[in-house]
């Protein structure tokens, strides 16, 4: 343990010294013990020193005096000791001022005690107090070294902390428990269910938490009826992947062991590097199988099905494709590629445990998902999207997010349609304006029937007919008569409504249904010409698709 100004005066010749001045600081910890033979010897201090000196430098020079005091606070100093006799018949009374006014603890050494005997038994204490620290720090290395070479990973440094500290142990990342430790407890005595209370609290880190320096433990009451904690931030390549967090529910860890477990913190964040670097090349093998399977590049559905099995990917039975996109107006390429990360993680992470697995890759501004549907999946898949969606948007809170999700169809060929269908269930998020929710195929109504029509060469000549000639002008003038037209429709022809969506006055709105109805030759007015454009205006949302 760290050796105080205070517990020094306990040791040797030191019970015989008298403080004169400075007791708000014997609390400093000393690291080292000097002597001052010229009056430049703050230039060579370190800090944490108990300095020593006959005085003989400062016998005839006040201002000195009051310099060396501030030097010497100003360097860190534990302690000055001045030994009278020789060369001052007392402490300066001067210098006992500045000691007090600057919290420098100012000792009176007795005249007959050899420096010798003061520095060796506070030498023989600091050495192996040191010696301690080293072979403490060593022996948690060596333990998760040897947990890293012996292959257990994360699960395996947990138990090997469990048992070296006596306390509970776990590893958190991006909101998933990777790894438990429990330490035995005598009479077959049962923890209580910290693991749970605490994949509660990380599954949406704290700006604290996100905030703590890498690889340096801090003390944290995560919960008012939790025990004081140790977490320590793990970071690769920069940026913290997790946190490795150890309850002291059976004891305080010392200062030692803590220094020891920072240190021990870089064999983890390896362990995390490892897993990383696996978990990579399996979401990159996850991914071009998904791509084939999107883009019907389906030769043998054997081999296809083999090659998912091998990848924990159970494709047999009804399949559904789920879409998450984003605002595809935010073009930070850096910030984009993190958000489809978080996106990722999250889907891999809430989808864990369900039947079948789930396959997942990113494209463009969207991530696709293809997993298997059961009886009762979708409403349990609507409130894993809805957690989904409010976790990313806590970290990215300037992206608007949205997921479309296709219906479950039978058959590897039957992939591409459910993801055509997931893009246009995207669209209605986006086009209701508040895409909190997942959007599912099954709820869209008369979409649906439109998606079936979108493929046929009348739907584009119908459109082309109704709208072809606003798109056509907007294109040369530079002007948004189409958006007019739909949200005009959209408000059931309400002219202060359709103001007020557009963000125009009143009279900008019927000037340009009087243009629209001049270029289209259709009055607005007729129900039979407002359904045709209506539908015109959603078929050409889906072919633009």
């Amino acid at each position: 343990m760290p050796l105080t100004v205070r517990q020094a005066l306990n040791i040797g010749p030191l019970r015989r010294a008298r403080v004169i001045a400075g007791t708000q600081g014997l609390e400093n910890e000393i690291t080292f013990v000097n002597i001052m033979e010229v009056p430049e010897v703050a230039r060579w201090m370190k800090g944490g020193e108990l300095l020593l000196t006959a005085g003989y430098a400062l016998k005839d020079n006040p201002q000195l005096r009051q310099r060396i005091v501030y030097d010497l606070v100003g360097k860190g100093v534990a302690a000055f000791g001045i030994k009278p006799g020789q060369y001052l018949h007392n402490v300066p009374e001067d210098m006992a001022e500045h000691a007090d006014k600057m919290g420098l603890p100012l000792l009176e050494i007795p005249p007959d005690v050899p420096y010798m005997d003061i520095m060796l038994p506070i030498f023989e204490l600091l050495i192996n107090e040191q010696l301690y620290r080293h072979r403490r720090a060593e022996e948690i290395h060596d333990l998760l070294l040897n947990v890293l070479l012996g292959g257990t990973g994360l699960q395996g440094v947990c138990k090997a902390l469990a048992q070296f500290t006596t306390n509970p142990v776990f590893i958190f990342s991006h909101g998933a428990c990777l790894g438990a430790g429990y330490p035995p407890l005598p009479n077959g005595q049962l923890l209580p269910a910290y693991g749970d209370i605490l994949e509660v609290i990380f599954k949406e880190t704290s700006k604290e938490l996100r905030e703590l320096p890498p690889h340096r433990a801090a003390l944290l009451r995560l919960r008012p009826d939790l025990p004081e904690s140790v977490v320590v931030p793990v970071a690769t390549q920069g940026s913290i992947d997790g946190y490795l967090v150890i309850l002291q529910s059976n004891r305080q860890l010392d200062d030692v062991e803590i220094r020891g477990i920072e240190a021990g913190a870089t064999i983890v964040a390896l362990e995390f590097a490892k897993e990383k670097a696996v978990a990579e090349t399996e979401l990159r093998l996850r991914g071009e199988l998904l791509e084939e399977l999107l883009e019907r590049r389906i030769e043998n559905p054997e081999i296809i099905m083999k090659r998912a099995a091998c990848l924990g990917i159970n494709l047999a039975g009804k399949l559904a494709v789920l879409i998450v996109g984003f605002d595809p107006g935010y073009q930070v390429s850096n910030y984009r590629l993190d958000l489809q990360s978080e996106i990722i993680h999250l889907l891999r992470s809430r989808f864990s445990h369900h039947p079948g697995g789930i396959l997942v890759v990113s494209k463009g501004n969207q991530v696709v998902g293809l997993l298997r549907f059961y009886a009762d999946t979708e409403k349990e898949l609507s409130r894993r999207l809805r957690e989904i969606l409010s976790l990313a948007r806590a970290r990215f809170p300037r992206v608007r997010m949205a997921i479309g999700v296709g219906r479950p169809y039978e058959g590897l060929h039957y992939i591409r349609t459910s993801y055509d269908e997931a893009q246009l269930a995207l669209k209605v998020a986006w086009e209701r304006g508040s895409p909190g929710e997942p959007v599912f195929f099954t709820e869209l109504g008369a979409w649906r029937i439109l998606f079936n029509l979108k493929e046929l060469p009348s739907v584009h000549e119908f459109c082309q007919e109704y709208i072809g000639k606003l798109q056509d002008y907007d294109a040369q003038n530079n002007t948004d008569l189409v958006g007019t037209l739909a949200c005009y429709l959209q408000n059931d022809g309400n002219l202060r409504k359709t103001a007020q969506a557009l963000f125009v006055h009143k009279n900008s709105v019927i000037y340009r249904i009087k243009k629209i109805e001049e270029i289209t030759g259709l009055n607005l007015n007729e129900a039979e010409n407002r359904f045709a454009l209506m539908m015109a205006l959603k078929l050409a949302q889906l072919i633009s698709g």
